[in-house]
C-alpha cells in the first residue's frame, strides 16, 4: 500500500542549513563530559519560507526549547550530569552520500569537539538506492573520522521507516552500542506535527510531543554510557 503524504519526508536534503550554521554548542564548555549529537533538519532546519518553515531549530517543534537537541540537554542537567553537548547538522553528509560520495569535509569540528560519546542521529535523508554496505562503510568512515580516540555511541533509527535503519542497528551490535528504535514514534499521527504546517513534509516531522518522546529515547539509552564515563555522577 502506497504511504501517505503526511508519512513521507518531502523536505529537501539540500540547503538545510548554512555551512557557519551547522554546528551549534549547550553547555559549559568546561563540562567534564563532552557529547557529540549528528543530525540533519529533525536536528536543525533554517527557515525556509517556500515551505511554510520560520523556525531555525529542530523542525518540527515549535520553539527551540521544545526540539530534542533541548530537551535533551535538559534532561541531563536535570539528572545532574555536567556535560557540553556539540550539535552538528549533517545533512551535507547524507546529500553527498545519496551521491555517491563520502564527504567529511565538514566534520573537523566535530574531531576537534573531542566527544566522550556520540549520538548518530541521521539517516532519514538517505536514499534507498544506497547500498547497505556503501552506508555501512560511508557510517564507520564518519564515527571513525568525528572520534579518532575511539569512545562511546548511541545510534538511532530513522523517524521514518527506512531501508537504512538495518545499518544503525548492525553498527550498534558490532560495536556492543545502544540502538534506539524511532519507527513506531513516526507512525504515530501523534507524534508529528499534523495539522500545524501545510506542507505534508514539515507536517511530517516530529512535533513538541515527538521531540519529547526522542529526547527521553535518548536519554535513556545515554544513562548507563554516562554512568561509565568521567564526569558522570
Amino acid at each position: 500500500m502506497a504511504k501517505r503524504a503526511i508519512d513521507e519526508n518531502t523536505v529537501a536534503v539540500e540547503n538545510q542549513v548554512t555551512k557557519d550554521a551547522e554546528t551549534y554548542y549547550l553547555g559549559d564548555p568546561s563540562a567534564p563530559l563532552r557529547i557529540l549529537a549528528l543530525g540533519n533538519s529533525i536536528t536543525r532546519h533554517a527557515p525556509k519560507a517556500d515551505i511554510g518553515w520560520s523556525g531555525d531549530w529542530g523542525m518540527a517543534a515549535s520553539c527551540p526549547q521544545k526540539d530534542y537537541i533541548h530537551r535533551l540537554f535538559e534532561k541531563l542537567c536535570a539528572a545532574g550530569y555536567s556535560c557540553y553537548l556539540c550539535a552538528h547538522q549533517a545533512s551535507r553528509w547524507e546529500h553527498a552520500l545519496n551521491e555517491g560520495k563520502a564527504d567529511l569535509s565538514g566534520f573537523s569540528v566535530c574531531r576537534d569537539f573531542g566527544a566522550d560519546i556520540a549520538v548518530y542521529r541521521l539517516s532519514e535523508n538517505i536514499v534507498d538506492a544506497v547500498s547497505e554496505t556503501a552506508y555501512a562503510e560511508a557510517l564507520r568512515g564518519l564515527m571513525n573520522f568525528v572520534m579518532p580516540k575511539g569512545g562511546k555511541a548511541v545510534y538511532t533509527t530513522s523517524f521514518w521507516r527506512k531501508k537504512a535503519d538495518s545499518v544503525a542497528q548492525a553498527a550498534a551490535r558490532e560495536t556492543g552500542m545502544p540502538c534506539v528504535f524511532l519507527g513506531d514514534l513516526g507512525d504515530d499521527p501523534a507524534m508529528k506535527a499534523v495539522g500545524l504546517f501545510e506542507h505534508s513534509g514539515v507536517a511530517a516531522h516530529p512535533g513538541d510531543a515527538g521531540m519529547e518522546a526522542i529526547a527521553e529515547r535518548i536519554f535513556e539509552a545515554l544513562t548507563p554510557l554516562l554512568r561509565e564515563s568521567d564526569g558522570a555522577k
